[in-house]
């Protein structure tokens, strides 16, 4: 049904009308004596105070169909919330205890039966409190009554280590922070076996303090724990619980816990250093007159590197040192430097060594370093090389000067004292004589006596003219203390010029003396000969010479003398052949290559020159004699060659008359010495 305007308006106006009409009818049924319907009205639904709002503090009170809200003084006899028969509930009751987590009647029964309360008397319990900001306690009674366990405490006692297993104290006092005093008799923990809990309970004692290895008999009412101790493998250690230093185990200290930082300059003296393993000496100098190896009978005592220890014979076959006292052999000194093979050792009462010293001489110092010959050198002073290389194709000519490697000496060229060639003889021309063959040059030979020295080649004779007949004679200086008389050729037309001859013979041994070798005696040349070194000198000897007692090598020889002659002339004969030297070579090891050599042979003789018209011929002259090569070496191989030949003689001339010049004679072969120093 459609209404119209005028009967909507109507009804409005009606239900406002009826609307007023609830509020008269409810004021109605509510008034009395005090008052209160007066102020009540039903609004939206709720039953409300007419001065109500929301939120108001003292606006008046508001209820509905599922929420309430009051904003004056209310007061209720009890409050149960949800009710008062659920357990985990809260209550308050009538006479201000509040309490949760139980039933009334539980709480009436013991307090306790609550999780937490509030009594009205200002006793609480909780479960669990945080406090946050500031929270002032107050309410601890400073009385003999109070729990001594709260209170702060200090004390005078003394703790320190007995050993590895007992921790002692002293007597002293304990002062709580009440004023509360309690005079401790001196005490120890007896021998610990395990980690122990010192305290005070004076229950039990108030002048004895009691230990226990049970930790809560320890703690609780009215004790105090004054600290913990635990035995250890070297000394007990304690850990106080209030004042007092703690007396740490080193197995306690952390790794490298302990910085030098930490530790106060001359803090720890000799007084506090017990026993220190040489393996913490890292780096730095030590600085002292004197380094004192005990012999106390409980062991070695060694300083050493490469060799094990206690091995003063290395049986190891090691290579290092070892210098110390050998505890098994009545704590003889003894040292060892070197390898098995090469040695300095004392055994506590001799000495002994092996391989090559080179501080003595016999190889040098290797001053010279390490040297390659790659072109033709002559020696200008002695040598002393580390290592030596004589490359092929080239010679290291000595000049009489001696040669020392402190390793290795390679021979693939040549190392030279050989003496010079003589020069040849002019030949005759008509009358005119041909002219004499120049002197050799003489191998210089320095580490030879004075008189044992090689003698250059002699000159040749110069030709002669022609003459009546007669004889020609010349006397020349040879090598040595010997001389030689050239006897001149025969008349000419009669013979030739005899050959020149020389006296004397090449020494077959030689004696070797030096503070390295001793007093060795005569070496056979040709021979390996084995020499044990020594380390004194002997004697009055300085250094290293070879003494020899007769010429060494052969001379050179003169020439021959011109034949006699009546129209022509005798051709020049040739110079005689210089002695080879003396060859000195000493290396720790010797190496000659296929193309190696190392010589000292005697110079060859000049040829003869030829005569003309009717004179003799000339006689022919000498080869040098070869001179010394010695060898000395722990190692020694020879692939090439070592040689002392004598020098080539020259024939004597055929004369252009009736004789011919007698032959001259191939030079002595020198000797060779080898020395195997073991």
């Amino acid at each position: 049904m459609t209404l119209t305007y005028e009967e909507q308006v109507r009804i409005e106006n009606l239900e406002y009308e009826l609307d007023q009409m609830r509020g008269i009818l409810f004021k109605y049924r509510f008034q009395g004596a005090s008052g209160f319907v007066d102020n009540v009205t039903i609004h939206g639904g709720y039953l409300q105070s007419e001065n109500f709002v929301t939120g108001s503090s003292g606006s008046g009170y508001r209820f509905g169909p599922t929420s309430a809200e009051i904003n004056v003084a209310t007061a209720i006899n009890s409050l149960d919330i949800p009710d008062a028969a659920t357990a985990n509930s809260f209550h308050v009751e009538s006479d201000g205890d509040t309490f949760w987590g139980t039933t009334p009647a539980n709480f009436t029964s013991n307090n306790d039966n609550a999780t937490a309360y509030v009594l009205k008397t200002g006793v609480a319990k909780f479960q669990s409190v945080t406090l946050s900001g500031t929270v002032a306690i107050s309410g601890i009674v400073n009385s003999t009554a109070t729990d001594i366990s709260l209170l702060e405490k200090t004390w005078t006692m003394v703790f320190s280590v007995t050993d590895a297993d007992t921790i002692a104290w002293t007597s002293g006092t304990i002062t709580l922070s009440n004023g509360r005093t309690f005079a401790i008799d001196a005490g120890n923990t007896a021998n610990m076996a395990a980690l122990t809990w010192i305290y005070l309970d004076p229950a039990v004692s108030s002048t004895v303090l009691q230990i226990t290895t049970t930790a809560a008999t320890a703690m609780g009412a009215n004790k105090i724990l004054i600290g913990t101790a635990q035995n250890n493998t070297v000394t007990a250690s304690f850990i106080p619980y209030g004042p007092g230093q703690p007396l740490v185990d080193g197995a306690n200290i952390g790794s490298l816990a302990v910085v030098a930082a930490n530790i106060g300059n001359l803090a720890v003296t000799n007084a506090k250093i017990n026993d220190m393993a040489v393996s913490k000496l890292t780096a730095g100098t030590i600085t002292s007159k004197s380094v004192l190896l005990a012999a106390d009978g409980s062991g070695d005592a060694e300083i050493r590197s490469g060799i094990a220890t206690g091995d003063f014979e290395n049986t190891g076959a090691a290579s290092g040192f070892i210098l110390g006292i050998d505890d098994s052999d009545s704590d003889k000194g003894k040292f060892y430097v070197g390898s098995s093979t090469e040695y300095l050792k004392f055994d506590g009462t001799n000495t002994f060594f092996t391989g090559l010293v080179s501080t003595i001489g016999i190889l040098g110092d290797g001053a010279d370093g390490d040297v390659t010959i790659g072109s033709n050198t002559t020696l200008a002073a002695n040598k002393s090389y580390r290592n030596l290389t004589v490359s092929a194709t080239f010679v290291l000519t000595t000049a009489g000067y001696t040669i020392h490697v402190l390793n290795l000496a390679t021979i693939n060229g040549t190392i030279s004292a050989n003496g010079g060639n003589g020069g040849n003889g002019g030949n005759a021309s008509g009358t005119t004589p041909g002219a004499a063959g120049a002197i050799a040059t003489q191998a210089a030979g320095a580490t030879l006596p004075a008189g044992a020295a090689p003698a250059p080649g002699i000159i040749g004779v110069t030709g002669s003219a022609g003459n009546a007949g007669g004889t020609t004679t010349s006397t020349e200086f040879l090598g040595g203390s010997n001389t030689n008389s050239g006897v001149g050729g025969a008349d000419g037309g009669n013979g030739g010029g005899a050959a020149g001859t020389w006296a004397g013979s090449p020494e077959s041994a030689v004696q070797v003396r030096s503070p390295l070798f001793g007093n060795s005696g005569n070496l056979t040349a040709g021979s390996e000969t084995t020499i044990t070194r020594r380390l004194s000198p002997v004697g009055t000897d300085t250094g290293l010479n070879f003494s020899a007692t007769g010429t060494f090598g052969g001379s050179s020889g003169p020439s021959g003398g011109t034949g006699g002659a009546s129209t022509g002339a005798s051709g020049g004969s040739g110079g005689g052949g210089a002695g080879g030297g003396c060859l000195f070579l000493a290396a720790k090891t010797i190496t000659i290559g296929a193309a190696g050599i190392i010589s000292s042979n005697g110079g060859n003789a000049g040829t003869t020159g030829t005569s003309s018209a009717n004179a003799g011929g000339s006689g022919g002259s000498n080869g040098g004699g070869g001179g010394i090569i010695m060898l000395c070496y722990q190692s020694y191989t020879n692939n090439g060659s070592v040689t002392a030949t004598g020098g080539a003689k020259s024939d004597g001339a055929a004369g252009a008359g009736a004789g011919a010049g007698t032959n001259g004679t191939v030079g002595n072969a020198g000797n060779i010495y080898r020395v195997l120093i073991t």
